[in-house]
């Protein structure tokens, strides 16, 4: 992989019942996991927020009740409480769709 694209991943966060978890995907199979989110989510939330390092960041919160048979653990144990949350950079998100940075 090129150095220049290692940064446009998407890192995915899982809390699960307190257990806590994270996965890297490449930008297109992020992009899909938070497109399903969306859809799929009892709760959604993108936000927009700088970095401490001034990196621009996109975050999408999405939250599946418990009794939820949505989050993909339901034939595992129905009652689960399933929190993700995505990071990726606002240049990868940029990038996702073949767009040039404005400004």
């Amino acid at each position: 992989m090129a150095t220049g694209t290692r940064k446009h991943r998407v890192t995915q966060r899982a809390i699960v019942n307190g257990q806590r978890d994270h996965l890297n995907f490449p930008l297109d199979e992020g992009r899909a996991r938070i497109r399903s989110a969306r859809r799929h989510a009892d709760v959604f939330h993108p936000y927009e927020f700088t970095a401490r390092d001034g990196t621009p960041m996109h975050v999408a919160y999405a939250r599946f009740l418990p009794g939820s048979p949505k989050h993909g653990y339901s034939k595992l144990n129905p009652e689960l409480d399933v929190t993700y949350l995505f990071e990726v950079t606002a240049e990868a998100a940029v990038a996702s769709f073949g767009l040039t940075p404005t400004g």
